[in-house]
């Protein structure tokens, strides 16, 4: 199934956001509620040495990994 462009961004605009307030937070993982289907839960884990967001909502097909 492929996205379209308004959805991938708005993906992407989530995805920065997490990233940045984990860093701010000086958290390695982190959950907050879905602004995309406003019933699951976000969940993002920053991986490696150069901390690599991968982030996934637990009832919808919000997926990303940097």
């Amino acid at each position: 199934m492929s996205k379209d462009f308004s959805e991938i961004s708005a993906i992407l605009e989530t995805h920065v956001k997490m990233k940045k307030v984990m860093l701010k937070k000086g958290t390695r993982a982190a959950k907050a509620p879905c602004p995309h289907c406003k019933k699951g839960f976000l969940h993002g884990r920053l991986a490696g040495r150069k901390d690599h967001l991968h982030m996934w909502c637990d009832n919808c097909t919000v997926r990303s990994h940097e």
